[in-house]
């Protein structure tokens, strides 16, 4: 998956308030281990640490509902034992953005099996905004907010501190999360609105995006511009989510004032339908 080179690489951050809160307040990671266990095929876990009290801690990253899930934890389990000579405390956090319905117990007569599932929706954004690591400060998206626009304006100001280079990279990663929630309009257009913190035409990976939706209205800066901008880069949003869209979802698109267009962006994290749309 796209999403796993940037979440493991933001949880291994081990200054990482999350990461805190997954393992307790009074224990601290001091290792990180081998994570590649060679069998018949080999096997990669997301992330093994040893914790300050000596035991192994084991934390998955799901972005995806798997009903198969329990069976690797119950593989990991196993070869974790095997190669460390201990039992493992394990945790799968859910990131994905669908109700995960995977079961995370086994019962056979003759073995008794399971993990600890988190939501990451289940930790408050502001908490993780309020810490110094990036990493926490970028995973805030995808926790519980009451005020997603507002989450990522702070997480965008905190970025706009950074080094150059380092804000080219925060950028992208928060953009690559963003697909994890359907934040991806939000983003764009609150950095259109800190032009003057960001330019993301400095960016390869955003530039192509930005200016694929947004050209008329960066190049002229009027506002109708702007509006049929933030029109195509609705319309990507709902091929990529339903597919070719009807003439007539083009069509209303294209007809709908700024204000519309930005309660739709919003209303899209929650339709499930074209129907639906077409309903608002």
């Amino acid at each position: 998956m796209k999403y796993d080179t940037v979440l493991k690489e933001l949880f291994q951050a081990t200054s990482s308030r999350l990461v805190q809160m997954l393992i307790g307040e009074n224990l601290q990671v001091v290792e990180q281990l081998n994570i590649e266990f060679a069998e018949v095929a080999t096997r990669r876990a997301d992330l093994v640490m040893r914790l300050s009290n000596g035991r192994i801690y084991h934390l998955e990253l799901q972005s995806i509902d798997d009903e198969e899930m329990v069976l690797r934890m119950l593989e990991y389990y196993w070869l974790i034992f095997k190669q460390y000579g201990q039992i493992p405390l394990q945790q799968v956090i859910y990131v994905g953005n669908k109700v995960f319905n995977g079961t995370t117990s086994i019962s056979h007569p003759n073995l008794q099996f399971s993990y600890q599932l988190i939501d990451i929706r289940s930790f408050p954004a502001d908490f993780l905004l309020a810490s110094d690591s990036l990493a926490d400060n970028l995973l805030a998206i995808l926790c519980y907010s009451n005020n997603t626009r507002s989450t990522i304006v702070q997480v965008l100001e905190k970025i706009s501190l950074l080094p150059r280079h380092d804000r080219e990279d925060a950028l992208t990663k928060l953009f690559i999360l963003a697909g994890l929630r359907n934040f991806e309009t939000l983003i764009l257009q609150e950095l259109n609105s800190m032009s003057t913190s960001f330019d993301i035409r400095d960016n390869s990976f955003l530039s192509g995006i930005f200016e694929q939706g947004h050209q008329e209205g960066i190049n002229t800066g009027l506002q109708q511009g702007l509006q049929q901008g933030e029109a195509t880069i609705l319309q990507k949003l709902l091929e990529r989510k339903f597919g070719t869209l009807p003439q007539s979802v083009v069509d209303k698109i294209k007809s709908a004032d700024a204000s519309t267009l930005e309660t739709w962006a919003i209303n899209i994290f929650d339709i499930n339908s074209l129907d639906e749309f077409l309903a608002l």
